[in-house]
Formats: C-alpha cells, sequence, structure tokens
C-alpha cells in the first residue's frame, strides 16, 4: 500500500513537474523573443537616431520653407499652380496651345500632348504643335510662350517654306512652322 501512495506522488509529482517545465519552458522563449524583438527595436532605434541628427539642419530648412509657402498671398499661389498645375490633362493643355498660337496671328493649328500617368511628384509631357504663319507669326507665339504663366521647354523649332501651289495658301509668305518642348505638372496624390 505504502508503495502504491509512493507511485502515486511519484506519477503526481512528475505530471506537475512536466507541466511547470512546460510552462517555464514557455516563459523563457517568451522573455527570450521579448529581448531579441527589443535588441531590434534599440538598434533600429539608434540607427534613425544616428540618421535623424544629420538631418536637425535639413527638418529646420523643411519648416522654414513651409512657414515661408504658408506667408505666400493667395494670388501669387494662384500662380503658381497655373505655372506648375497638380494635374496632367492632355485637351486643356492642347487647348492653351491652340489658344495662344491663334492669339499669336498662327492659322491651321495642331497641337498634341501625350501625357502618361504616373507618380506623386514632378513629371513632364512632351508636346507638339504645327501650324502656319508668318514668320513673324511665330515671334510672337514663342514670346507669348515665354510669357505663360505655365512652364513650357522647347527643345526643337522647325520652319518651312509653304508651297505656292498648295490650296488654301493665302500669302507666298506663310511658313509651316512645328514647336516641340516640354510642359510639367506636379501631381501630388
Amino acid at each position: 500500500m505504502f508503495d502504491s501512495i509512493l507511485v502515486k506522488i511519484f506519477i503526481w509529482v512528475t505530471i506537475i513537474g512536466a507541466l511547470l517545465f512546460f510552462v517555464v519552458f514557455r516563459e523563457i522563449q517568451s522573455v527570450e523573443e521579448k529581448q531579441k524583438n527589443y535588441s531590434k527595436e534599440k538598434f533600429a532605434f539608434e540607427r534613425a537616431k544616428i540618421d535623424f541628427e544629420g538631418k536637425g539642419e535639413d527638418v529646420q530648412s523643411i519648416s522654414s520653407y513651409i512657414e515661408a509657402y504658408q506667408n505666400i498671398d493667395d494670388e501669387k499661389k494662384k500662380r503658381v499652380d497655373a505655372a506648375l498645375p497638380d494635374h496632367a490633362n492632355e485637351i486643356d493643355t492642347e487647348d492653351f496651345l491652340k489658344v495662344l498660337a491663334s492669339e499669336s496671328g498662327l492659322r491651321d493649328i495642331d497641337a498634341t500632348v501625350p501625357i502618361a500617368l504616373n507618380e506623386p511628384g514632378l513629371q513632364s509631357a512632351t508636346f507638339q504643335i504645327v501650324a502656319r504663319g508668318r514668320y513673324a507669326d511665330l515671334l510672337v507665339f514663342l514670346k507669348n510662350l515665354e510669357h505663360s504663366l505655365r512652364v513650357f521647354h522647347i527643345t526643337r523649332v522647325t520652319i518651312q517654306r509653304q508651297p505656292s501651289s498648295e490650296e488654301g495658301l493665302v500669302d507666298g509668305n506663310d511658313l509651316v512652322i512645328n514647336v516641340s518642348g516640354k510642359t510639367y505638372y506636379y501631381p501630388t496624390s
């Protein structure tokens, strides 16, 4: 009988010991995992701290730019938005170029502005405008383009004499004018 009680006690002690070992072992693993995570986070924090320490002036500079922008009056902000729109629209840009060319005295105007949708940030779109007119009209168009609020970068200008036998020719001084370049926009989202 004494042996059977000792066997039962031994079995219970073994079971309780195994359970305690399992619980303690899991707790030790949890503590080790927390230590590893803490070490990783501490390393990342120290690295970020080192990176940030060298950029304190940059943050201050950005803050001063934001403050300066907030102090600009609304009329000037509208001009900046017109110069560098936050969206790209082929039709608006083509219409803008056609109106500008027409107001400059050019005729038979064809404008193309293929725009690809891109990530936020400064983007460019190429444009091409072909029209007919006199050399003086071309100069007026280029001057108007230069003084427009929109940002345009002319990359190529070609001028050819219009053949005198072509129908619709108003004047023997008409030229075929081809202007290519880039315009810019700054999508924010």
